[in-house]
């Protein structure tokens, strides 16, 4: 059918849409044929949550198991105070189950993190990417990206920020670490984790504030300082 197909005893989805699905054996000399047994298969399309803050998903009728990918906002650049050149974010880190057990007409939270906001002020580390959840019975979770370190002198280099743990509930994978201020450039922003996680703001190579990343998960660049005044760290993709 246009949802599954069957191939080598093995079911393959390829649709969304119902089918049915028949399993029947047939009987022999010595055996009679076994009763089929009619099961449903029900495929929905997937759904997709990138509003920051707490959202709820609503289980449909007749579903029991799905999976759940989730992206940690990208932590945000380091600023600068006077002449130095910060650190990017970190990205957010990815994690994915394929087998999350729900129940149907159940409402289930799912708390989207944010990226790691600009800095307030020159010279401040950057922010913290939020964590991103989905709460089921074992709650599916990625951490959030850590902030690069900001500077605060003249000629001085912020770290990258770097991931530590990635979050729980599935196969976890770290966003990448940002880079660490050279003489010359703001560190570049991590890339969010997994296949289609954003990128990290590039790296800053003339004076001014950091540049942003891209959602999902993309870390945000840090700053170029100036001889006076502050420059602020990017915010990291939500």
């Amino acid at each position: 059918t246009n949802v599954a197909t069957i191939v080598n005893n093995m079911i393959h989805i390829v649709g969304i849409g119902l089918t049915t699905i028949t399993a029947s054996q047939a009987g022999n000399n010595g055996y009679n044929p076994a009763t089929s047994v009619v099961q449903n298969l029900t495929v929905f399309n997937q759904t997709t949550i990138s509003t920051v803050g707490n959202n709820t998903w609503t289980c449909p009728a007749e579903i029991n198991t799905i999976k759940v990918e989730v992206w940690g906002g990208g932590g945000g650049g380091g600023g600068t105070s006077l002449a130095g050149f910060a650190g990017g974010g970190a990205g957010g880190s990815y994690v994915i189950n394929d087998s999350v057990t729900v129940v149907p007409a159940t409402s289930y939270t799912m708390t989207v993190g944010s990226g790691g906001a600009i800095t307030d002020n020159g010279g401040a580390n950057g922010n913290n990417g939020g964590n991103t959840t989905f709460g089921s019975t074992t709650p599916v979770i990625a951490n959030g990206g850590v902030g690069g370190s900001g500077t605060t002198t003249v000629g001085q280099l912020g770290s990258g920020g770097t991931n530590s743990s990635g979050g729980s509930g599935g196969t976890i994978t770290l966003g990448l670490p940002g880079a660490s201020g050279t003489n010359g450039s703001g560190g570049a922003g991590g890339a969010g984790a997994g296949a289609i996680g954003g990128a990290g703001g590039a790296s800053k190579n003339s004076t001014g504030n950091g540049n942003a990343g891209i959602s999902p998960g993309g870390g945000g660049g840090g700053a170029y300082g100036s001889t006076t005044g502050s420059n602020k760290g990017a915010a990291g993709g939500n």
